[in-house]
């Protein structure tokens, strides 16, 4: 039997004697293994890039004076990506883990409610840690509000950061308001945001 030049599929000549169930089994064999052998060249695709966007759709309330104050439980997520089967946030958790090493956008938004005082409001995206630091501190925006009115004072950041697998990001803010505070969430003022999407190697 001759064969095709590039895959070697044999296939009857003329010249062959008549059997049509064997020359179709030749035919079938060399078929599966052309085609396994294409398999392996073909790569596995990488699983999508690991993006996380955390929203909190509710309020939360009694945030303390001067207290380096941790955003917890967030609600939902808009995009909650995985790398290797692991997700990067779990639900009811404060904290994004990074799955993949590479350069991220990383940051938050929310709002402070309104309150008299005209003092400080900082938020800090903080990388496993849950206090500021030099170190710990990927991306950051601070508020001095006057007389408020309306809708609060906004706070929000994004900054680049290269991160690590298995770093972990929070969400934390600060006042010096005085008293307690609240952050606001489904108001007019727009979900409060938490953020890490990949921005490549």
């Amino acid at each position: 039997m001759p064969y095709t030049p590039i895959w070697t599929l044999p296939y009857p000549a003329l010249s062959d004697a008549p059997n049509g169930p064997a020359q179709l089994q030749q035919l079938a064999e060399a078929t599966e293994t052309a085609l396994d052998t294409l398999a392996e060249q073909i790569p596995e695709p990488d699983p999508p890039d690991p993006n996380c966007l955390l929203v909190h759709t509710g309020t939360v309330s009694n945030v303390p004076n001067e207290t380096n104050f941790v955003v917890p439980t967030w609600t939902a997520a808009e995009r909650n990506g995985s790398w290797d089967g692991f997700p990067m946030w779990t639900t009811g958790s404060a904290i994004i883990t990074i799955r993949r090493s590479g350069l991220y956008r990383v940051g938050a938004k929310l709002a402070f409610s309104n309150d008299s005082d005209g003092d400080e409001r900082d938020l800090y995206v903080l990388k496993n840690a849950i206090a500021p630091s030099a170190a710990a501190s990927v991306a950051f925006d601070s508020n001095t509000p006057g007389n408020q009115t309306g809708g609060g004072t906004p706070v929000d950041c994004e900054a680049p950061a290269v991160l690590q697998d298995g770093d972990q990001l929070r969400a934390v803010v600060w006042h010096n308001a005085g008293n307690a505070l609240t952050l606001l969430g489904n108001t007019f003022s727009g979900y409060m945001r938490f953020w890490a999407l990949w921005a490549g190697d």
